[in-house]
């Protein structure tokens, strides 16, 4: 069985944590805050997965970057209209691969910045949560200091991907 990435594997662990907490919670939260953060913290892993498997073929990338590059070496036309013919062509493929790229990039980032949002919003409701005393300050404690954890590594994932992808 394939390993998760870190930051897949911490949230996990933030959403077993609440599980944990929240089971213990007073009935009077539990169809509002705690099913909530609950939610929450099963969407985050979820756009996680949905981020990591949004696959990039770099492969066909590779492929059309090696034709643009053997299209831009064709040096000796026989006519104009060639010359023009394959400028167009280049500027075509050019084009097709930014756009395959970018959609696909686009899609990946998405899901990771609903994953950075989820995180925020769970942040929010473990203070409220503690404020309404739903939950104890120390559990609130123990909540923030892995929400702060997995929002570094969603974070850290969208910056990875923007460096990788020119983004």
């Amino acid at each position: 069985m394939q390993k998760d990435l870190k930051v897949i594997s911490k949230a996990k662990e933030l959403s077993a944590v609440i599980f944990e907490i929240t089971e213990r919670s007073p009935k009077k939260f539990r169809f509002t805050l705690v099913s909530r953060m609950q939610n929450i913290s099963l969407d985050i892993i979820a756009e996680l997965y949905e981020a990591n498997d949004t696959y990039i073929d770099m492969k066909i990338i590779s492929d059309m970057t090696k034709t643009i590059e053997h299209v831009k070496s064709i040096k000796n036309f026989a006519s104009e209209e060639e010359r023009i013919h394959y400028q167009n062509k280049l500027f075509e493929l050019k084009l097709t691969k930014a756009m395959k790229l970018e959609e696909k990039v686009a899609q990946r980032l998405n899901h990771s910045y609903a994953a950075l949002t989820g995180v925020k919003k769970l942040d929010y409701l473990t203070v409220l949560s503690a404020q309404m005393q739903c939950i104890t300050p120390k559990q609130q404690e123990r909540l923030a200091k892995l929400i702060y954890e997995v929002k570094a590594l969603v974070g850290g994932f969208i910056k990875s991907d923007k460096q990788r992808y020119n983004y």
